[in-house]
């Protein structure tokens, strides 16, 4: 339940971003588009602490537009902080890559970020 509700809120939240939003792949996307996943790196007392991988990717051979986008998703993750009546989760920014693809018009950007998840109910 905590990790289908975690999922939610960032595909909501990355829509505000770009409405080309993915969870693990993209099948026939528009560019720019935004492909991310989430892996559980440990769990203690009720906290979940998650790696979030973000992929940002454009087509084409002018890169601003997806540095802006790479930006736009730091600056409105980096500490962005959530509760409801399920979980609670805190996020933080982690680095920011240029990926090489063989494709040379293919412009991706990985970011990552750390995620600390709570969920509401009783374990």
């Amino acid at each position: 339940m905590k990790t289908t509700a975690l999922k939610i809120e960032l595909k909501r939240l990355l829509k505000t971003i770009n409405p080309n939003v993915y969870f693990e792949e993209a099948p026939k996307p528009l560019y720019p588009y935004i492909v991310y996943e989430l892996s559980e790196l440990a769990y203690g007392y009720g906290k979940t602490l998650l790696d979030l991988e973000i992929n940002a990717i454009d087509y084409g051979k002018n890169t601003t537009a997806i540095e802006d986008l790479a930006d736009t998703i730091q600056d409105t993750l980096n500490k962005y902080y959530f509760l409801n009546t399920e979980i609670q989760f805190a996020i933080y920014k982690g680095s920011k890559q240029k990926i090489e693809e063989e494709d040379k018009q293919i412009i991706r950007r990985r970011l990552t970020f750390e995620i600390h998840l709570y969920e509401m109910r009783g374990e």
